[in-house]
């Protein structure tokens, strides 16, 4: 029957995402390589639905392997609309453009789940600080 089918398929689907995060979880220590890996295999085992669901649980996963390893993204705040993630690098050219203010709410995985405004992150106040004080060329 269709209906035996289609349960099947949404188990496989469920087992498919459960395990590309139980993959996610367990290489977020080790390289992104292996968790690609592991996360393509199940995906290719799963109808084309679980696909999309460990390409996201990979994402994920990925976005968290870069808070732990790589730069800092940075997410910023106008008229209720986040932008990004920016790079420090990035942040820095917004507040020389006057994108971004001291006043600008911003978030970064460090924060947790509160916003801060840029003048009540340190390394952003420092670093724009730091620009505003460098003389006119």
């Amino acid at each position: 029957g269709v209906s035996h089918q289609s349960s099947f398929e949404i188990k496989k689907q469920q087992a498919s995402e459960r395990y590309a995060a139980g993959m996610a979880m367990a290489t977020t220590k080790g390289s992104g390589n292996a968790l690609l890996t592991s996360v393509a295999e199940s995906a290719s085992e799963a109808p084309a639905g679980a696909q999309l669901g460990s390409a996201m649980t990979m994402m994920k996963a990925m976005s968290k392997l870069k808070g732990k390893i790589g730069p800092v993204k940075y997410f910023y705040s106008v008229n209720k609309e986040r932008i990004g993630p920016k790079s420090l690098e990035q942040m820095k050219e917004l507040f020389a453009a006057g994108t971004v203010s001291l006043s600008t709410p911003i978030w970064h995985k460090a924060l947790g789940s509160k916003w801060v405004k840029v003048g009540e992150d340190t390394a952003l106040l420092d670093l724009f600080t730091s620009l505003a004080n460098e003389p006119e060329s």
